[in-house]
């Protein structure tokens, strides 16, 4: 099953807007004795932009227990530190975790004039989640280079 859910970026979707498709109930097949789950709350990234409307396009994918939903109040926020723009994906948990994953995809489509603000700043990717041990900062250079921090 998938849901797809719309989100503004930025003080009233001054930023652009986000598009959130998330597929549940995946399971994943025993490989070589492990699990074969993904890692959990790391965030894989692409930066393209759009030369029909020129707009810097962010696509970011990870997987998540099935008990986690995107925040009700806050679920995608941007924001500036010194150069850097952090972008936030904060996820409440909610009922019981079951055997099940699910693949939270967003794509954020930046406005052209936010987009210029991005040439040449690093875009550092967050899912909040609860547990500061578990999962990863996404990074993507001006390049488009996705790294894992």
């Amino acid at each position: 099953m998938s849901l797809t859910s719309q989100y503004p970026l930025g003080p009233g979707g001054s930023y652009g807007s986000a598009e959130c498709l998330l597929a549940t109930g995946m399971q994943f097949e025993d490989v070589k004795g492990d699990s074969g789950v993904p890692k959990l709350f790391a965030p894989h990234l692409k930066m393209v932009k759009n030369e029909s409307t020129k707009c810097s396009e962010l696509s970011i994918m990870f997987h998540a227990p099935s008990n986690f939903v995107l925040d009700a109040k806050s679920a995608i926020v941007c924001d500036y530190m010194g150069t850097e723009l952090f972008v936030f994906v904060n996820l409440s948990q909610v009922g019981t975790v079951s055997d099940f994953f699910q693949c939270f995809n967003l794509n954020l489509t930046f406005t052209q004039e936010f987009s210029r603000k991005l040439i040449k700043r690093n875009i550092f990717v967050i899912p909040v989640h609860g547990d500061p041990e578990e999962g990863e900062i996404g990074k993507i250079g001006a390049d488009g280079n996705e790294q894992v921090d």
